[in-house]
C-alpha cells in the first residue's frame, strides 16, 4: 500500500531534514510554522495596501530560506531549483512547475496548479503576491542576482492555473510592463 504523501517527505524523515518535536517544525534545519490558509485573503481584504509588504516580507523570508539551503547543503543551481520546487509544493501553497528556466540570463516561467490562495480569492487581479515573493527569493538565490516576480496569469480570475515569471526588474519592466506597474 502507497502512504498518501509526498516522496520529498519521506526523503526529509529519512535523512533527519523535517522535524515535529517540542513545539517546533522545521525543514531542512529552518523554522517554518503552519497556520490556516485563510490568513492571507483575509490580511488582502482587510488591509489592501497590504500586498506590497507581503510580497516583500515574503521575498526577505525566502532568501534567508534559499541562503541556508546553499550555505548547508551547498547545492547547485537546478539543485537548488529543484529544492525550492519540492519544499514549496509540501508546503500547502500549490504546485508549482518551473519551466523555460534560462539559467544565463537568470529568467524563469513559473506554472502554478491549485494555487490555495487563489482559490480562496476571486478577483480579476493577480493575488499570489506571498507566492511571487517566495519565487522571486528563489530566482535570486537560483541564478545568483537580484530577481523580481511578476504573476501574469491567475486562477482567482477563471484561468485554469496561475503563470508568473522571475527575472531581473530590468527584464520584466521592458518586457511585461504592465505587471510590473500594478505589481512591483
Amino acid at each position: 500500500m502507497e502512504l498518501p504523501i509526498s516522496p520529498i517527505i519521506t526523503k526529509l524523515v529519512i535523512h533527519k531534514q523535517i522535524i515535529f518535536k517540542n513545539g517546533k517544525f522545521e525543514i531542512l534545519g529552518q523554522s517554518v510554522l503552519i497556520m490556516p490558509s485563510k490568513f492571507i485573503p483575509l490580511l488582502l481584504k482587510q488591509y489592501p495596501g497590504s500586498k506590497a509588504i507581503l510580497y516583500e516580507f515574503c521575498k526577505m523570508a525566502g532568501k534567508e530560506f534559499g541562503e541556508g539551503l546553499r550555505s548547508n547543503f551547498g547545492l547547485s543551481a537546478d539543485k537548488l531549483r529543484k529544492t525550492f520546487e519540492e519544499v514549496f509544493n509540501i508546503a500547502g501553497w500549490g504546485t508549482a512547475i518551473f519551466h523555460k528556466l534560462d539559467y544565463d540570463n537568470g529568467i524563469a516561467h513559473v506554472k502554478l496548479l491549485n494555487s490555495t490562495i487563489a482559490k480562496q480569492v476571486k478577483s480579476k487581479q493577480p493575488v499570489d503576491h506571498a507566492v511571487r515573493g517566495f519565487f522571486a527569493a528563489g530566482g535570486s538565490e537560483i541564478f545568483g542576482k537580484e530577481a523580481e516576480c511578476i504573476e501574469t496569469q491567475c486562477s482567482s480570475a477563471g484561468k485554469d492555473h496561475c503563470e508568473f515569471v522571475v527575472g531581473s526588474f530590468d527584464f520584466l519592466s521592458k518586457n511585461y510592463k504592465k505587471f510590473v506597474n500594478s505589481q512591483l
